[in-house]
């Protein structure tokens, strides 16, 4: 019984921490920088995809609002690799839950962004490229 209690215990402080990191990460991706700092929002978009291979974690995304966050930020910031980059991680992420696949349907957040996307990333950072 104490094992279980343990295993149980556990689980939830896992869950609990990629909830406050998810909570954090969101805010430095909102939060205006300046505008040579990119990279924080960038960064943190990359750590929230690394929360969202938790089914759990993904479940808690959709039930903040995260995703429609996540393409105003890569909508409002298309001309940086980095974020679109860290972005379409988070999207993929995303992508395989159920759920999460139909806000993404029902909201056209995925036709939004194709539609505003540049067709050659090469003019946007050639070191990148």
């Amino acid at each position: 019984i104490l094992s279980n209690i343990a295993d149980k215990s556990r689980e939830h402080r896992k869950l609990l921490l990629a909830e406050d990191i998810i909570r954090i990460c969101l805010s430095l991706a909102k939060f205006k920088f300046q505008p040579e700092q990119p990279f924080i929002k960038a960064q943190s978009l990359r750590l929230l995809s690394i929360c969202c291979k938790d089914a759990k974690a993904r479940l808690f995304m959709k039930r903040i609002g995260a995703i429609p966050i996540i393409a105003k930020i890569m909508l409002q910031n298309r001309t940086d690799t980095n974020i679109i980059c860290a972005s379409t991680l988070c999207f993929n992420q995303l992508f395989q839950s159920k759920r999460c696949q139909k806000v993404l349907l029902a909201q056209n957040i995925l036709q939004q962004i194709v539609s505003v996307l540049p067709q050659d990333f090469s003019k946007l950072s050639p070191e990148l490229v």
